[in-house]
């Protein structure tokens, strides 16, 4: 039987979600980390035991133990923030992130355009 568990923040830091995704991610041998909703302006970090570490943002926090991840519907996808992130996992493990990343086909997608417009928007 598969089962499903879900790590919910109750607030607007660091809750040590990341942390907590790793440690359940290893203890139960997860394959998949889902991540439903948020973007890149996630900080969830996890450190491990050698003193690695890395801040994931748009990749699951379960990535480090192996585990791929689907990016849900209402995800919002920053494409240069996910390149930066990925190269950073890369250098890490020595595997490209990419091969283990599924997205779901109506996430949303933040550039550059969006980002500067947000700027003039509250500038005006």
């Amino acid at each position: 039987m598969r089962r499903a568990v879900i790590v919910q923040g109750l607030g607007f830091g660091d809750e040590g979600k990341g942390a907590t995704v790793d440690f359940l991610t290893r203890q139960l041998s997860a394959d998949l980390v889902i991540r439903f909703c948020g973007g890149s302006q996630a900080g969830h970090n996890v450190v491990l035991p050698d003193g690695r570490s890395h801040t994931f943002s748009q990749f699951g926090a379960g990535s480090l133990a192996g585990a791929a991840t689907f990016l849900g519907e209402q995800m919002i996808i920053h494409p240069l923030a996910m390149h930066r992130e990925a190269q950073h996992l890369e250098a890490l493990t020595g595997d490209d992130p990419f091969d283990s990343l599924v997205i779901h086909p109506r996430a949303l997608v933040s550039t550059l355009y969006h980002q500067q417009l947000n700027r003039l928007r509250e500038l005006s």
